[in-house]
């Protein structure tokens, strides 16, 4: 989905929603946009982020590593005297977490003394019902979690990574260069409504229906 970040979702840039739950969030002190895009850093400053920073075409590709992003805006900012403890990594393509969720991630960091905090939300089906398949799309090795030609059903839920929340002190950042550390990382868990993550048309559609359902029940 080209330019995504500006589709119009419920009738603002889908970037929109993202900066106006970090400004809402009581755990947010400055809300920064890293963008290469003209017209992102324009609507960026409309819906007052505090600093858009532009950043360089070689880390704007498919293939980019985010956390190259993110050292480079540490970088413009530690050259403009701005020094922080932590940083919540918030894409753009989750519109419907809210200011709630922002707060709670950092409340658990704090709780569990932890070195970061990644959104999850349970899956929606059970790994049970997965495999891969070969060429010849056989399914003799699909099955493996049958039995009395039953699938097995966990004992307890699995979750996934949702792609909504990621918080992490900067000292542990600036030492492993990573979000996913082996030791000190906590799941904030998330309801699957809040946790859709824009990636097709499908997934768009999804989170305009249920944004505007939100809308209503505001109104």
């Amino acid at each position: 989905m080209p330019y995504k970040n500006l589709l119009r979702l419920a009738g603002k840039p889908l970037i929109s929603w993202t900066i106006e739950a970090a400004k809402k969030s009581t755990a947010i002190d400055c809300v920064v946009v890293s963008t290469e895009d003209k017209e992102i850093e324009k609507i960026s400053s409309q819906y007052d982020a505090d600093y858009v920073i532009r950043r360089p075409s070689e880390l704007a590709t498919d293939s980019s590593n985010v956390i190259d992003s993110v050292f480079h805006a540490l970088d413009h900012l530690l050259n403009e005297n701005k020094k922080y403890d932590y940083i919540a990594i918030l894409q753009p393509t989750s519109p419907l977490r809210l200011e709630t969720h922002i707060d709670g991630a950092f409340d658990l960091m704090a709780k569990k003394e932890a070195k970061v905090v990644i959104g999850v939300c349970e899956t929606e089906h059970p790994v049970t019902w997965m495999a891969s398949l070969p060429e010849s799309l056989e399914m003799n090795d699909f099955f493996h979690g049958t039995k009395d030609g039953k699938v097995a059903e966990p004992s307890l839920p699995f979750y996934q990574i949702n792609g909504a929340i990621y918080v992490i002190k900067l000292e542990s950042l600036y030492k492993e260069r990573t979000l996913f550390l082996r030791e000190g990382a906590y799941a904030y868990v998330m309801p699957r409504k809040y946790s859709i993550d824009i990636d097709t048309e499908l997934d768009f559609q999804l989170a305009e229906s249920l944004m505007e359902r939100r809308m209503k029940s505001l109104r």
